[in-house]
């Protein structure tokens, strides 16, 4: 897979994947049922976007190498608002 498409979307799916992990440390760092439930819910949807994304990406481009996909620093947060906030 080469190209700018290509690279778009791997750039997409690396932020994807980062916000991802970033809502998974909430997830299981909180103390709140609530927040606990709603960053399940949330990192599930990204999860699966982020996936849907690369498999038509794939369908159109072709595959990808292992050395595109990389985990990208998505940010530390202290709650989940934080957290909507910057995946918004």
């Amino acid at each position: 897979m080469t190209g700018k498409n290509t690279k778009a979307c791997v750039d997409m799916f690396n932020t994807l994947y980062s916000a991802y992990l970033a809502g998974k440390k909430i997830h299981f760092t909180t103390t709140s049922q609530a927040e606990h439930l709603r960053t399940d819910n949330a990192v599930g949807e990204i999860l699966d976007y982020a996936d849907r994304i690369m498999e038509n990406c794939m369908g159109l481009f072709g595959r990808i190498t292992m050395d595109q996909l990389k985990y990208e620093d998505f940010g530390t947060f202290t709650n989940d608002k934080a957290y909507y906030q910057a995946i918004r």
